[in-house]
């Protein structure tokens, strides 16, 4: 099994600097941004980027919630002290909730998987703009 950590940090650096005052309390300054080659129209893109990742992270949690609230059904049926808040209709289902947490997790893994895509598509086309240049 291989597993790779790759670092990208989507702040920037902060450094504590220590003032010479006599109260010797530390001060936050952040570094300067590093300069970016690409024009205003990209914070349009990065801010769908961010919207596709909160979208992704929201749908793991709601599929996460759905097999929580299947093992809690089947909890009920084998008769372990944990009554099932839904009585009637057709939530009563386990089989439904678990279906719904894979569904869910799926899509999650796509919107994921667009996301990533759209961001190679990016670096590839900004490539082929620098050998055109």
């Amino acid at each position: 099994m291989v597993v790779r950590i790759i670092y990208r940090p989507s702040y920037p650096r902060m450094t504590v600097a220590h003032s010479a005052a006599p109260d010797l309390r530390p001060s936050i300054q952040s570094e300067p941004a590093p300069p970016t080659d690409q024009p205003a129209a990209d914070s349009r893109s990065r801010s769908h980027k961010r919207m596709l990742r909160s979208l992704a992270l929201n749908l793991v949690r709601l599929g996460f919630g759905a097999m929580v609230m299947a093992a809690w059904r089947i909890a009920a049926d084998l008769g372990l002290p944990l009554p099932f808040v839904i009585k009637t209709g057709v939530l009563i289902h386990w089989q439904l909730w678990f279906g719904g947490g894979v569904l869910l997790i799926a899509l999650a893994g796509t919107v994921a998987r667009r996301r990533r895509l759209g961001s190679e598509r990016g670096e590839e086309s900004a490539k082929v703009a620098e050998e055109a240049a």
